[in-house]
């Protein structure tokens, strides 16, 4: 039978069908597979875009909290990534708090010096010693900045797992079938510059969790989960996975491309 009879024979076949197709493409002719991955990818194409904004978001936090106890499916620690956690944490760090304390200090003394012309020596000798005391702790803190991560807002618990027919996210697991779309953002690695151009004191290396795989699934529920990234382990080492999410039309050849190369 031709690939475009297969084509039309699997018009009325849903996604999920197609999908099992491809999976199981070893059971098939190679033109009924290729049919099948020509029809998805079709499909997908075609997707409204208006529906794709009413799917509504649901954090992974929310199913942390339900799923507390975590279990590693996989013994080898090279088949996982570490799941981050977000945490409400208070915006400005310690050696911020301390600099806006001297810089307070500092004013304060001259303030009072000043005030209704008094002149006391002591009002003057503080305000050069914490006007001094400012100026090393700024100088110190620059530097020491450029050597230290971004502060880790949250949590590493739980580990995020890719296989061909699912992918499991902490206790949760969820079945290629159940999926309709995945993003992956993996652009962030422990230790590498960031906030190199930003004249902000923040750390100049990253923390390495600000990378996201996004899952949108057939429910129209979007899963977001966050994950660890350093310089010996890194997302690339699923790049076979993600071959086979990329033949099946989950993930865009862009995104294939910059989880498999970058």
């Amino acid at each position: 039978m031709s690939r475009n009879r297969f084509i039309q024979k699997f018009k009325t076949k849903s996604d999920s069908e197609l999908k099992h197709i491809i999976l199981e493409e070893k059971k098939y002719d190679s033109k009924a597979v290729s049919a099948a991955k020509e029809l998805l990818t079709e499909r997908k194409v075609n997707i409204n875009e208006s529906h794709k904004k009413v799917i509504k978001e649901s954090s992974l936090n929310t199913l942390h909290k339900e799923n507390k106890t975590q279990t590693l499916t996989k013994k080898d620690t090279n088949q996982y990534l570490q799941i981050f956690i977000k945490q409400k944490t208070f915006p400005i760090s310690n050696e911020n708090i301390v600099l806006i304390i001297l810089l307070t200090l500092s004013a304060t003394s001259y303030y009072i010096y000043n005030l209704n012309n008094i002149e006391n020596a002591i009002f003057e000798s503080l305000g050069v010693i914490f006007t001094l005391i400012t100026f090393i702790y700024f100088v110190i803190l620059i530097i020491s900045l450029l050597f230290r991560h971004e502060r880790l807002e949250g949590k590493l618990e739980g580990h995020l797992i890719f296989e061909k027919d699912r992918i499991h996210i902490g206790n949760s697991s969820f079945n290629i079938l159940e999926i309709k779309e995945i993003i992956i953002e993996n652009w962030y690695v422990k230790g590498y510059p960031v906030n190199i151009t930003t004249p902000t004191l923040k750390p100049k290396k990253s923390n390495g969790v600000k990378n996201y795989v996004k899952l949108y699934l057939e429910n129209k529920t979007v899963v977001t989960c966050y994950f660890l990234q350093t310089k010996t382990d890194k997302i690339q080492k699923f790049s076979e996975v993600f071959k086979s999410y990329y033949n099946l039309g989950l993930l865009s050849e862009q995104n294939y491309i910059n989880v498999t190369e970058s």
